[in-house]
């Protein structure tokens, strides 16, 4: 059984989390795309766009919790991680840049619906029809009453849809706020860990001197001692050339 460590398998988590938000972010995006200019369907992309905006938000945080972890020693897994980090921080900058640009697409539509005018105002010209249609129906028990009913129930029902789409535009107003906040969040973070980045090259740079440094006193050292082993040897050649001329000459004499 292998071990994996504590570290790499919320990496591994994270990243995974953060590649599939990011396709569904992709793939929501072209679904406003589609729907934008299609009146039919505002209610829906109005939906859409505010459940892909907290999809954006959630992803933000993952992000922020990937690049706070511990960087690993090994300097192969800390490139590994590093190339897949800037991966997703790049593939969501590209996919919150396309959701900008279709919120603002949506806003071009989606104009602050007006209230109406409320009912104690209504034109002598509606009241007329009110009166005509009352007429109409005059002979059967309450026709007049219904007919008021009628309208009244419409008129709420009216006031309703305009307020849902009235919350729904400030909904919209609020998330392209909160979009351009994540984006100064995301550079934030690509700049903070590309410092981070350049500091732990520094260090593995320095560190990387430091050993060269020590291999070239190394062998610096074993230069030093080759010389002086020869310098030994030649001087003991020396001393038995000599020894072996005044015996050679000792024995002659």
């Amino acid at each position: 059984m292998s071990y994996q460590n504590p570290t790499d398998a919320e990496f591994s988590r994270l990243s995974t989390q953060i590649g599939a938000n990011i396709e569904l972010l992709s793939k929501n995006v072209y679904t406003m795309q589609r729907l934008v200019n299609q009146p039919s369907n505002q209610t829906q992309l109005l939906k859409l766009q505010h459940t892909t905006n907290l999809l954006a938000r959630d992803t933000n945080s993952l992000i922020k919790d990937l690049t706070q972890l511990p960087h690993p020693a090994n300097p192969s897994e800390r490139r590994q991680r590093n190339f897949m980090r800037d991966r997703l921080t790049n593939d969501f900058s590209e996919a919150l840049r396309n959701f900008q640009v279709v919120q603002r697409a949506i806003k071009a539509v989606e104009p602050i619906p007006h209230r109406p005018a409320p009912a104690s105002s209504t034109t002598a010209g509606d009241s007329q029809v009110l009166i005509e249609l009352a007429q109409q129906q005059e002979g059967e028990p309450g026709g007049e009453q219904q007919l008021q009913k009628q309208a009244q129930a419409q008129e709420t029902l009216n006031l309703d849809e305009i307020r849902e789409r009235e919350e729904s535009v400030r909904k919209l107003e609020h998330d392209i706020v909160e979009v351009n906040h994540i984006f100064k969040d995301l550079a934030t973070i690509i700049h903070n860990q590309g410092e981070t980045v350049d500091s732990i090259e520094s260090s593995i740079f320095r560190a990387t001197e430091e050993v060269s440094q020590g291999a070239r006193e190394i062998a610096q050292a074993r230069l030093y001692q080759d010389k002086s082993r020869r310098k030994k040897f030649y001087l003991a050649m020396i001393f038995f050339i000599i020894m072996f001329v005044v015996l050679l000459i000792v024995y002659k004499s």
